[in-house]
């Protein structure tokens, strides 16, 4: 999820550098699209195409200034995460910037994380001056957001592991942490049930999906 104000809700996804895998001499695999070395080169890739950077939050000052809100915000019952929450399980993006737990080594989990956030990054990018401010007034708009993130997440899920939503992880979506109200959340649970109904029929449509297609097809045919 992406977080415009202290006190919103991130998601369950240095600032001035992007984590890049070392580059190697040996020839890549063209059938490995899973493998720890592969999920760090798409992880670049998706970086490189939406002018995204990937960090972690124990690295950023202003993550711990917001940990810390987000801790007064909780104690008085706010639908926020608490200040360790935020730090060490939430994935959280400040425009192009992806703020990721501290420690979280490279792979899957890693990976499906980026996938979410790249999708604020990109919502960013298209509505620099309107999204940021949307996202905060308006839990529709949050809903919108965050389902769009997370249909990416999922077709990339797709393509790369054949993997879908259960039902229960489309119906606990935005159940904690987003400040939402219940028609915004339901919002975005049927959001979310038509894209993985999508995907499970082939439909690939979200940019990060799009990416995630480009980026195997250039491993096939061996240009990564």
């Amino acid at each position: 999820m992406t977080l415009p104000g202290f006190l919103l809700s991130t998601a369950a996804s240095a600032l001035f550098g992007a984590t890049h895998a070392p580059e190697s001499t040996m020839p890549s695999d063209p059938t490995d699209f899973t493998s720890d070395a592969a999920l760090a080169d798409l992880e670049d890739y998706l970086c490189d195409r939406f002018k995204a950077r990937v960090t972690e939050k124990g690295d950023s000052v202003v993550m711990r200034g917001v940990a810390a809100a987000f801790g007064v915000a909780a104690m008085l019952g706010a639908n926020v995460p608490t200040s360790d929450e935020f730090l060490t399980r939430f994935a959280t993006t400040l425009g192009p910037v992806v703020f990721l737990p501290t420690g979280l080594p490279k792979g899957k989990r890693r990976l499906l994380l980026v996938l979410h956030e790249i999708g604020h990054a990109v919502a960013f990018w298209h509505e620099p001056l309107f999204m940021p401010r949307a996202y905060v007034q308006s839990g529709e708009k949050r809903a919108d957001y965050e389902s769009g993130a997370e249909r990416g997440r999922i077709e990339g899920a797709f393509l790369l592991f054949g993997e879908l939503p259960t039902a229960e992880g489309i119906h606990g979506f935005m159940q904690h942490g987003y400040a939402c109200d219940a028609p915004d959340i339901t919002l975005a649970q049927q959001l979310l049930d038509i894209a993985a109904t999508a995907t499970a029929s082939g439909v690939i449509s979200s940019p990060v999906g799009l990416a995630v297609r480009d980026w195997r097809l250039a491993k096939e045919r061996g240009q990564r």
